[in-house]
């Protein structure tokens, strides 16, 4: 149940108060901001919406743009 809340902060957009001894994982937010909307789009069953590009196709394109400059 926990976990489910938290991921029902980070969808909403609110902040996450971080507590020591946990592990986090930073993800880039343009990524967590096509997520929330897709989520939000299939939650309405408007039409059909697109997934967005997985995590690591994102991680991939930011380190491509850090490592070619």
């Amino acid at each position: 149940m926990e976990e489910r809340q938290k991921h029902e902060l980070l969808f909403s957009g609110e902040s996450i108060i971080l507590s020591p001894g946990v592990t986090y994982y930073l993800v880039p937010s343009v990524w967590l901001h096509h997520w929330r909307s897709y989520l939000g789009e299939t939650t309405k069953k408007s039409q059909k919406v697109d997934e967005p590009i997985g995590l690591e196709e994102c991680l991939q394109d930011i380190l491509c743009q850090q490592v070619c400059r």
